[in-house]
């Protein structure tokens, strides 16, 4: 009988048709939308008869068909598998593959003793990592840290489904207390009079396994999510090893907490300081995040050009552009609202009154300017399409602001497009220039077009001036001004796109005729 395969052999290339590998599943859980409570598939923890440690997916129809022998109880073979690409999404280890079980997936139940593989597996962090080493908001992480508070049940609204939340304040050994978002089912996990009663004999020690990065208002945490697991069993051998460390204080759980009681801001401002973010250009931003695992934040000025249709209860998707190139940023919660002066919720029941237009508050954004920071990477189809969620905006110092694209020219007339109606919903992409074949660029060309005339193809040239306009062209007296005249450009030019694409299509479809004609009639 051929021997198992180590999992660190596999590849992206290895051909698993015939291939085994033998181990345990140390932890299983399910991957949810959060946004639709939707299950598509089963995450787990594979550690191999080697010790090598791998995450996994499971679809949950095989899952169902499988759950009897695919146990967290018990060591089994596996045959009949693929390899994946990992992401940095919830990674609750550092591997650049997963393991992968389809509807072909075989798996046979091994004696408990043919290999030593533990029952559980931690990979514990320090509090001080938060917010400095780990700052990706789907990062996932384990803690081990003795409870000193809960706060109050309050409820709330999560993606416009009633739930709950409560804090959980846990502080490390290095006297850092963090706060932990308990959301929904976890909060029933916690019987707080009990571990009150149990805290005025020993420090209560829990141990949590992925918990995922949360930042609110200006302060890093920790939150629940589908994947954590809680353990405060004083008999298991990390609580019982951490707990010996702890002095007897006698101090109990603290009750009805909230984040002043520990001073968490504070803390955060000190213990948790953030790195500096690193300024670089958008051209930039696309090669530094080809790393998984780069967690650095980094700050781009950016004007914004367009604006996504779609809006989602949470978020706000924007087109930026800078002097090199363009990106997608995603405004998540404050955010959108210190650009719009709306939440992305308010602004989703407005387009939906509205019969889907994009709302007038919403287009007011386009041409505004601001220094964000980003500090992670979406999941995108391609490497090309390149999607970074902002964690902070200011205002643009005044050496960067001279390096975004200049918008010099304007049509003194009435608004363009009075309603929202007439903008089609689509994303333009800026065509940066080469800069080993073009001549650099200048705020005007030769021929008086500025960068922003190239956000459609980077050929079309815009409309002609309405001969009704009696005033002529003219420089922008001030920076002052270019937001709200550069709102009526792109408009414009938004218009002129749609209608120049209206009547492409029918050009084609016309010669297609022609040519069918041409040969069969």
């Amino acid at each position: 009988m051929d021997p198992p395969v180590p999992v660190k052999t596999l590849t992206l290339l290895t051909d698993t048709e015939n291939l085994k590998i033998h181990g345990r599943a140390v932890r299983i859980w399910t991957a949810a939308d959060a946004r639709y409570g939707r299950v598509y598939n089963m995450a787990f923890l594979f550690i191999d008869h080697t010790g090598e440690k791998i995450q996994g997916i499971i679809p949950v129809p095989d899952y169902q068909r499988l759950s009897t022998v695919f146990t967290e109880e018990n060591i089994c073979e596996i045959t009949r598998f693929t390899m994946d690409t990992s992401t940095i999404d919830y990674q609750v280890i550092k591997h650049p593959y997963i393991l992968s079980l389809t509807r072909q997936t075989m798996i046979t139940v091994l004696p408990q003793d043919l290999y030593a593989i533990p029952r559980n597996c931690f990979d514990f962090r320090s509090f001080r990592e938060i917010g400095v080493t780990i700052t990706h908001l789907k990062a996932v992480m384990d803690v081990i840290a003795r409870i000193v508070g809960f706060s109050d049940v309050r409820p709330t609204n999560s993606g416009g489904t009633p739930s709950r939340v409560q804090g959980m304040y846990l502080t490390d050994n290095g006297g850092r207390t963090v706060e932990v978002a308990l959301w929904g089912n976890y909060i029933d996990y916690f019987n707080v009079p009990e571990l009150f009663e149990r805290s005025k004999q020993a420090p209560v020690v829990i141990v949590c396994n992925s918990l995922q990065i949360k930042y609110w208002r200006g302060v890093y945490g920790l939150k629940t999510y589908s994947g954590t697991h809680f353990f405060l069993d004083p008999s298991l051998k990390e609580i019982a090893d951490y707990q010996a460390l702890i002095p007897r204080d006698g101090k109990p759980i603290t009750l009805h907490a909230t984040s002043e009681t520990f001073n968490i801001h504070s803390a955060t401002s000190s213990a948790l300081q953030r790195t500096d973010p690193i300024k670089v250009t958008l051209q930039q931003l696309g090669s530094l995040y080809l790393d998984p695992y780069n967690e650095n934040k980094y700050q781009s000025a950016a004007i914004i050009m367009n604006i996504n249709n779609r809006l989602d209860w949470y978020k706000i998707r924007v087109q930026v552009v800078d002097h090199t190139w363009n990106a997608q940023f995603v405004l998540l919660g404050r955010f959108g609202e210190q650009v719009v002066g709306m939440s992305a919720q308010a602004l989703a029941a407005l387009q939906q009154q509205n019969n889907n237009k994009t709302p007038d508050q919403l287009l007011q954004i386009i041409g505004k300017k601001f220094l964000f920071t980003v500090a992670g990477k979406q999941r995108t189809p391609n490497q090309e399409n390149r999607c970074y969620t902002v964690v902070n905006i200011e205002e643009i110092p005044e050496e960067m602001l001279s390096l975004l694209p200049q918008p010099i020219l304007e049509i003194d007339a009435a608004p363009l497009i009075a309603s929202s109606s007439a903008i089609p919903p689509q994303n333009h992409t800026y065509t940066p220039p080469n800069e080993f074949t073009d001549p650099p660029q200048s705020p005007c060309t030769p021929a008086g077009h500025t960068l922003i005339d190239k956000l459609s193809t980077g050929t079309t040239t815009p409309p002609h001036d309405d001969p009704k306009d009696t005033q002529a062209k003219r420089l922008f007296p001030s920076q002052e001004d270019a937001p709200e005249h550069l709102t009526k450009n792109v408009r414009r030019r938004l218009e002129f796109e749609g209608s120049q694409s209206k009547t492409t299509q029918s050009g084609l479809l016309g010669t297609i005729l022609w040519v069918l004609m041409t040969k069969y009639v």
